[in-house]
C-alpha cells in the first residue's frame, strides 16, 4: 500500500472522528465499510469479540465500548456502539491485514493508540486551586518551623550537656570565682532565673550549700567544697566601739564555676522553663570571664 493510500485512509479516519463530553470516539456504523463488513450481525459480533479481549486485560469495557441512541433512517432504527479509540485498535486488530482499509485502520489506531499514552504520560500535573496551594503553603511552612524549633532545641541540649572542651578546660585552668553578688549577676543572664545577692544566699542556706557557724560565719558544706570556696578578707570588718578591739572579718564566700553551674541546673529545675529560652550559662560564664 502506498504513502498516498495510508495518508488518504488517515483522513478518512480523522473525518469519520467525532467528540462528545466524554472525549473522542468512533461510530461502529461508520467504521463497518473499512472493516469490509456489509452486515451488521457479523460486525457486531467482531466488536464483541474485541469487547472480551478487553476484559481479559481486566479493562473496564464501560469506557471504551457503550451503545449509542439508534439512529433512524426513516425505517427501523439502526444499533451502534460508541468505539473509544483503544477499542477501534481492538476491533481492527482481529481484521484481515491483507486487505488494504484494514491493514490502514490498524496502522492509524495504532499509531494514535501510541501517540495518546505518550502525551497522558508527559501531560503536567493538574494545577491547584487557590485553597488547595495556600493550604500546602500553610503545612509547609508549619513543618518547617516545627523542624527549625527542634533543631534549636536538641543545639541548646547538645551545648548545655557538651559545652566545647576548649572553653571548659579554659575556665577551670584559671580557677575563676566570683563572689555571691557578682554570682547572682551571672545567674540573671538566664531567663529562667531571677535572684539577688541576699537571695541567692538564703536559697544556698535553704539548699544544704551552706551552714552558719556559731559567730556568723558562712561555710560550705564538705559536699559543696567544689562549689564554694572560703576567701579570708584582707582588713579588719570593724572596730568595737567599747574596746576599740579589733574583730577578725568573716572570710568572704566565693562560688565557683562548677559552683555556678549547679546552682543554674538546680534553680531550672524548680522552675522548668522553655528550653528554648535559656542561653547555656557556660556561654555566658565565658563572656564574663573574658571581662
Amino acid at each position: 500500500m502506498s504513502n498516498t493510500e495510508i495518508l488518504r485512509h488517515e483522513v478518512t479516519f480523522e473525518r469519520l472522528k467525532q467528540e462528545d463530553e466524554r472525549g473522542e470516539y468512533w461510530s461502529a456504523r461508520d467504521l463497518m465499510p473499512y472493516a469490509d463488513y456489509a452486515d451488521w450481525r457479523n460486525w457486531n459480533d467482531a466488536i464483541n469479540k474485541a469487547m472480551t479481549a478487553f476484559r481479559g486485560l481486566g479493562e473496564d469495557t464501560r469506557g471504551h465500548f457503550s451503545v449509542l441512541a439508534p439512529k433512524s433512517t426513516g425505517g427501523r432504527p439502526r444499533a451502534d456502539f460508541r468505539l473509544s479509540r483503544r477499542a477501534c485498535y481492538l476491533v481492527f486488530m482481529n481484521g484481515d491485514p491483507s486487505k488494504p482499509a484494514i491493514a490502514a485502520a490498524q496502522n492509524y489506531f495504532a499509531v494514535k493508540t501510541r501517540q495518546a499514552e505518550v502525551m497522558e504520560q508527559q501531560a503536567p500535573a493538574k494545577m491547584p486551586t487557590l485553597q488547595e496551594a495556600l493550604r500546602g503553603w500553610a503545612d509547609e511552612v508549619d513543618a518547617r518551623e516545627k523542624a527549625e524549633l527542634a533543631a534549636r532545641e536538641a543545639e541548646m541540649e547538645a551545648a548545655l550537656l557538651r559545652p566545647p572542651a576548649e572553653a571548659w578546660e579554659n575556665l577551670v585552668d584559671t580557677g575563676q570565682d566570683y563572689d555571691v553578688a557578682t554570682a547572682a549577676s551571672i545567674l540573671n543572664r538566664d531567663p529562667a532565673i531571677s535572684t539577688g545577692r541576699n537571695r541567692l544566699f538564703q536559697w544556698m542556706l535553704d539548699s544544704g550549700m551552706l551552714y552558719r557557724r556559731a559567730g556568723g560565719q558562712l561555710v560550705p558544706y564538705a559536699a559543696h567544697t567544689e562549689h564554694l570556696r572560703l576567701k579570708p578578707q584582707s582588713r579588719p570588718d570593724y572596730e568595737a566601739s567599747d574596746s576599740r578591739a579589733r574583730k577578725e572579718a568573716h572570710a568572704q564566700v566565693r562560688v565557683t564555676v562548677r559552683g555556678l553551674e549547679w546552682i543554674q541546673q538546680r534553680m531550672r529545675e524548680e522552675t522548668r522553663p522553655d528550653l528554648t529560652e535559656i542561653a547555656p550559662l557556660r556561654n555566658v560564664i565565658s563572656i564574663s570571664s573574658a571581662r
